[in-house]
């Protein structure tokens, strides 16, 4: 009896540790975009989005900045969604609503890149379901 209950709770923490490393892989921190993905995101970021915030992403009078503590402070702790449609509806200025969905979530991939979110294996979704589902994890400014 006692050979079969150590067996069994040996079985329960494997699952245990197999499940929380599931977990872990799926977590933001793990990450959000690819690596080529925010490369493209840069391209695309420098020909439509440069002119007014600038190739460093630091924004000017009235201008928002992209990668800075403000930025942070307003989109941690918040679904991707809510920069995805803010980007893809207003964006860019001089004509919102222009960019594609793979546009814009190519841009927001270099913009969490800029704000030093890491890159992972599993590209950023481009549709707004998947999106609302992502929670972008509180980090400390830079």
């Amino acid at each position: 009896m006692i050979k079969a209950l150590l067996g069994l709770n040996l079985t329960v923490l494997t699952f245990a540790i197999s499940y929380a490393a599931l977990q872990d892989d799926a977590r933001p921190e793990a990450g959000l975009y690819t690596a080529a993905q925010s490369q493209r995101g840069n391209v695309i970021y420098a020909k439509r989005c440069a002119a007014c915030h600038g190739q460093d992403l630091a924004g000017g009078d009235p201008i928002p900045a992209l990668a800075s503590p403000d930025f942070l402070a307003k989109y941690s702790g918040r679904s991707l969604s809510v920069l995805f449609d803010r980007i893809g509806n207003t964006m860019p200025a001089d004509a919102p609503g222009s960019l594609t969905p793979a546009e814009t979530v190519e841009i927001v991939a270099f913009i969490l890149k800029a704000n030093q979110y890491p890159a992972g294996a599993t590209c950023l979704p481009s549709d707004a379901p998947a999106l609302e589902k992502l929670v972008l994890p509180k980090i400390s400014a830079h």
